[in-house]
């Protein structure tokens, strides 16, 4: 453990967590270097991989929040759930376990393993057809004239439901074997919805796409949060690849769909769904998280593969896939620790991709903010390319032998 530096403050003891508990503070896991940049205290950090653990007050979420948009990022903070709050061994045994990831990734770029080369296979040319952008500008209009959507507003589940809905009337004439459910959490009074479309011939072998339905601004739960960009750009990506496959013919593994409650409070619903399916040691081949899809920021037609906290195998794979079917211009960028839910399954030992909107530094400016609406600033052809590469990602996985080495 000589890379991980642990702070002691002698002022740690079971009544200041008490008064730490009082005052709604979070245990958190973030970038060291945005932690350092806000003065928040330092408990435990691991340099290696560049990630701190702190209690976050509310003054600091905010302070971190808005320096994470001067730095073109979004989010940076995952939020611990009670049982691990003042466990250390946990945390340092979280370190270890990130530092083991992120050295075997490193050790990937290198070489010398080859990546498999796919090839071109019709039905997903034909699939990808079906992907529409007229589809994406209605179900993003759509989502983001809900007041709020956040955790915190009055009805924060409603819009769930009503997605919930409308993806159980897209299923009623698949062939297939599917489920639909919310899930409950313990951390938020928001609901994750999960849809699965199992697979024929390998079950118990999953593809997990997913994004987050939750909205926030900086004026609070109950203002407007159109979150139009963020996420109602990537929630109605992953409706129309639901709407698609429910017009295909079943897949080999199984493809199970994620919205996750909370996202914006610290991957609430990402991290409780993540840590659930590793203690029960599911076998999730890979997952593809989509956060923000529509503001072309660096120009129509070009896009970010995230490097950090995410898997070379996968980056790889979509970049192949885009030289096959779609044509994108591809550009490698990072976005720090806990930008979005990939977090939470990278956090627990799974392959993880993020194709994202633009550059980190030329993504949304409006996001969290009442200005985050529907506007001629955004491109629902630029998202609906980002729909069919993740389409073609679900489909080319979910139908051979490809995992992780």
């Amino acid at each position: 453990m000589k890379n991980i530096f642990l702070t002691v403050f002698f002022i740690v003891t079971n009544s200041f967590a008490h008064q730490i508990e009082n005052f709604s503070s979070k245990p958190v896991l973030a970038s060291l270097q945005d932690l350092q940049d806000i003065n928040a205290p330092i408990w435990a950090s691991d340099k290696t991989t560049g990630v701190a653990f702190t209690y976050l007050t509310p003054e600091l979420q905010f302070q971190l929040q808005s320096q994470s948009h001067r730095k073109g990022k979004c989010g940076g903070f995952e939020v611990l759930p009670p049982t691990e709050a003042f466990d250390m061994n946990s945390i340092l045994k979280e370190f270890e376990k990130l530092k083991k990831i992120h050295l075997k990734n490193q050790a990937d770029l290198k070489g010398p393993v080859q990546f498999k080369t796919i090839q071109h296979q019709a039905f997903i040319e034909e699939a990808l057809s079906r992907v529409q952008a007229t589809q994406l500008q209605e179900m993003i209009t759509w989502l983001s004239s809900f007041k709020s959507r956040n955790e915190m507003s009055k009805e924060p589940n409603a819009h769930v439901i009503q997605m919930k809905n409308k993806a159980e009337a897209w299923l009623q004439t698949w062939p297939g074997k599917w489920k639909s459910e919310l899930i409950d959490h313990t951390s938020t009074k928001q609901k994750s919805l999960k849809i699965t479309l199992l697979g024929q011939t390998k079950p118990d072998e999953i593809i997990v796409l997913g994004g987050h339905h939750d909205s926030t601004s900086y004026w609070g739960g109950n203002s407007g949060a159109p979150g139009a960009d963020d996420n109602a750009s990537g929630s109605s990506n992953l409706l129309e690849i639901l709407r698609v496959l429910t017009e295909q013919k079943p897949s080999e593994r199984t493809i199970e769909f994620m919205w996750y409650a909370a996202e914006e409070s610290g991957l609430l619903g990402s991290a409780e769904i993540a840590k659930t399916y590793q203690s029960q040691k599911k076998d999730v081949i890979a997952v593809l998280q989509l956060d923000m899809t529509s503001y072309p920021g660096s120009g129509e037609m070009t896009i970010a593969n995230i490097t950090d906290f995410t898997t070379p195998w996968l980056h790889d794979l979509m970049k192949q896939l885009n030289q096959l079917y779609v044509g994108l211009k591809i550009v490698d960028d990072e976005c720090g620790y806990a930008c979005s839910d990939h977090a939470s399954w990278y956090r627990q030992g799974y392959s993880t991709v993020v194709p994202f909107e633009s550059t980190s530094e030329k993504m949304n400016p409006d996001i969290h903010s009442t200005a985050d609406v529907v506007s001629p600033q955004l491109s629902f052809r630029h998202s609906a390319a980002i729909t069919q590469l993740s389409l073609a990602f679900a489909l080319e996985l979910a139908n051979s032998e490809q995992r992780s080495f």
